[in-house]
């Protein structure tokens, strides 16, 4: 016979969210997404989100400037695709529109030339039309905007 999980109790749900931010950034919807798999009642889990954002173990703001930094950075992530992920975890528009404000264009720019350069070298006909709406339909895939990558195609 299966038995069901019992459902943690508020305070160890903290202690052990506490235990996780302090090793990782974590937004509040990803805090409450956890609290509701552990099987924390939503009254208390709100009461405990808004004690660890008291005590800045979450901070929204704090998360998504580092969300923004790793994957420009590591994933090689656009700024459209960056956008929506952070969307899709509820951060609001200023804490996004702030953290996007970090990237340095030059270093994004560089970026996407060597991601459009190390694609275009796995291609067979790198200089035909096919081939740069290939390279473009790449760029805008990982969030990159079109007009940009147009011009890092040109240049290639």
């Amino acid at each position: 016979m299966i038995r069901a999980k019992k459902p943690l109790e508020a305070s160890k749900a903290r202690l052990r969210l506490e235990e996780q931010c302090s090793r990782a950034e974590m937004c509040s919807s990803e805090a409450m997404e956890k609290m509701r798999r552990w099987g924390v009642p939503q009254p208390e889990a709100a009461i405990v989100l808004k004690e660890l954002l008291a005590s800045r173990f979450i901070d929204d703001a704090r998360f998504s400037r580092s969300f923004v930094r790793d994957k420009y950075r590591f994933a090689k992530w656009g700024r459209r695709k960056i956008v929506f992920a952070l969307k899709q975890k509820r951060i609001c528009s200023d804490d996004i529109l702030q953290a996007l404000d970090e990237i340095d264009m030059a270093e994004y720019q560089e970026i996407l030339s060597h991601v459009l350069a190390h694609k275009s070298r796995t291609m067979p006909d790198s200089g035909s039309y096919e081939a740069k709406m290939k390279l473009l339909r790449f760029a805008v895939g990982r969030g990159y905007e079109a007009d940009l990558a147009l011009k890092i195609i040109k240049s290639l």
